[in-house]
């Protein structure tokens, strides 16, 4: 199988994350996560970086918080078709931000992707960003900033940073760079880039970081990794390749659900999910 194909393969997996078919104009999207944010008690707000304007949603406690608790979103709809990338990332079904609304602590986060949620063209876009480049340098930067930015606000001492699909890739090589990160969670995370790209013959992730590649400065952090047993995008052999470079003696958690795939059904059990993590 071709590699143009197999994009065509993810491309489709991306339309059926992001409600199949034919997407919403990129305003109704943008409607859709602001009235569901708010209605949640979220409060949209935009942190400027270096490299982008990011788009977040804050569940915002009235006093200063030890933890922060950020949730990162997924790819998004990075492509129109199997062979054209997308005019707009802006995820239809916003998974990370539906998990992040079913959250009870106190405060919680909710950080897009560059170039989700905003109307283009906007600083540092470009199709590169939500495809090849999705996990370059500018884009891990831009995170981490924005994670200063929102850890000074609250007055926070500590971070536990979650992931969906290439929100936990993002995540990971955020607390890669850091000292305060007290756990690093993901669902459904493409953790090691390069063992993904080759099990799909995928053409390579150029200028993008991986996960894997950091196990050293990752080693030390508390980990629970959520994955489906029957996800085609992330299967469970590309967490397991990230797990076999991480070094002792910390021992990540690894919880595979056997029926949830890719999508189905994070939202729908997260709250009791998240009660097994080890504390």
């Amino acid at each position: 199988m071709n590699r143009l194909l197999l994009w065509g393969i993810f491309a489709a997996s991306s339309f059926f994350i992001n409600a199949c078919s034919s997407l919403p104009p990129v305003s109704e999207r943008i409607d859709s996560a602001n009235q569901l944010a708010k209605s949640a008690g979220f409060e949209k707000t935009t942190l400027s970086t270096n490299q982008f304007d990011l788009i977040s949603y804050q569940k915002i406690s009235k006093r200063p918080t030890e933890t922060l608790v950020i949730y990162i979103e997924g790819d998004g709809s990075a492509w129109k078709t199997g062979f054209t990338p997308s005019d707009n990332p802006t995820p239809n079904n916003p998974l990370a931000l539906l998990l992040a609304i079913q959250d009870t602590r106190p405060t919680v986060i909710y950080l897009a992707r560059p170039c989700q949620f905003i109307a283009l063209p906007s600083k540092g876009c470009s199709e590169s960003i939500w495809t090849n480049a999705r996990f370059n340098k500018d884009v891990i930067d831009s995170n981490n900033q924005a994670i200063e930015i929102l850890k000074k606000q609250y007055q926070a001492r500590e971070l536990i940073l979650i992931g969906y699909s290439g929100g936990g890739a993002v995540a990971s090589l955020v607390a890669a760079q850091r000292k305060d990160v007290k756990a690093l969670i993901t669902v459904a995370g493409n953790l090691d880039t390069d063992a993904w790209v080759q099990l799909f013959s995928l053409d390579p992730l150029t200028g993008s970081l991986n996960p894997a590649a950091k196990a050293k400065e990752l080693s030390p952090i508390k980990q629970t990794h959520f994955i489906g047993g029957v996800d085609q995008v992330i299967p469970l052999s590309i967490t397991q390749s990230y797990l076999n470079n991480l070094q002792a003696p910390n021992q990540p958690q690894l919880i595979e659900i056997k029926e949830y795939g890719h999508v189905c059904c994070w939202q729908k059990t997260w709250p009791a999910l998240l009660n097994h993590i080890q504390p």
